[in-house]
């Protein structure tokens, strides 16, 4: 196993980017159910172009397929798919790199949409941008969080807000290699991701007060009851409690591996933050504040 293992260091390696360009980025939500009509699907498109199809078990798969790049990547949980076709106009966001892909390919996909975003990468000027113009011009108007990144290289803007089903982010490149690019788009685009996941566990936990609040007076009518219990009311209050623990197990069994897959989306999401190397921007929240702003409580 000592190849198989070591490439693994090297999996999923980030796409090399030059601005300017337009991305567009998906991740869907899809099970084990999902994983042969992933992989057909996907090799339709591929088929259409002439290009060598991914072998059965493969994680990744990029391809340049004239009109658009393309890469694909599936994880335990969800598949993604990045679109990036260089070069942009007077408005980097119209039209989006998704509309060179096949529209029937796109509506076909397997799974659920977890994530849909439009990014552009776009060359700084030599001037400050004007983040209030910016915001009026892509982003409706609504307020933007974002900083400086990869130590001052980049700038990234985003209103984590959806418009007509995408959200929106802005880069612009101050100097990074294309690697660089490449790595903090792919991590701007992973802290939505992984955040939306993360976030799944929060309607089950909704769902689970009402049961847990009955659970808790009952325990404590238990509890009460047991001051005063005797021989012949004992195996009443035994049962009460042996029931109400079953009962108990049976949720956390059902739901352990929702909420231990959010605690480990969480860390992902905090860590992704970190490799960004913020440097804060007058007058804006960075990603970190406002994503912890939101995500810490319902965690």
């Amino acid at each position: 196993l000592r190849i198989e293992l070591s490439d693994g260091a090297h999996a999923r390696p980030p796409e090399t980017l030059t601005a300017p360009l337009r991305v567009s980025f998906l991740a869907l939500y899809s099970g084990v159910a999902h994983r042969d009509a992933e992989w057909g699907h996907l090799c339709s498109l591929l088929s259409r172009h002439g290009h060598t199809l991914p072998a059965r078990a493969a994680s990744h798969y990029s391809a340049d397929l004239g009109l658009f790049r393309m890469k694909w990547e599936r994880h335990t949980e969800f598949t993604r798919y990045k679109f990036i076709v260089a070069g942009s106009g007077p408005d980097p966001f119209d039209p989006p790199a998704l509309s060179s892909v096949p529209a029937d390919w796109l509506a076909a996909l397997p799974g659920e949409v977890m994530v849909a975003t439009h990014a552009a990468l776009l060359p700084a000027g030599d001037d400050e941008p004007d983040h209030e113009a910016l915001a009026a011009r892509h982003f409706g108007g609504e307020a933007l969080a974002g900083a400086r990144i990869a130590a001052g290289a980049g700038t990234a803007l985003t209103d984590f807000r959806i418009l007509d089903g995408f959200s929106r982010l802005l880069v612009l490149d101050r100097g990074m290699t294309q690697r660089q690019a490449g790595r903090s788009l792919q991590r701007l685009l992973e802290i939505d991701t992984y955040r939306i996941m993360a976030l799944l566990a929060l309607p089950v936990a909704h769902s689970l007060t009402p049961w847990l609040n009955s659970a808790e007076r009952e325990l404590a009518q238990i509890t009460a009851a047991l001051v005063d219990s005797n021989e012949t009311t004992e195996p009443e209050l035994l049962e009460r409690l042996t029931r109400l623990e079953a009962e108990i197990e049976s949720r956390e069994s059902a739901h352990h591996y929702r909420f231990t897959a959010a605690a480990a989306y969480y860390e992902l999401v905090q860590r992704r933050i970190e490799e960004l190397r913020e440097v804060r921007i007058q007058g804006l929240p960075t990603f970190r504040e406002f994503t912890e702003r939101r995500l810490a409580p319902a965690m």
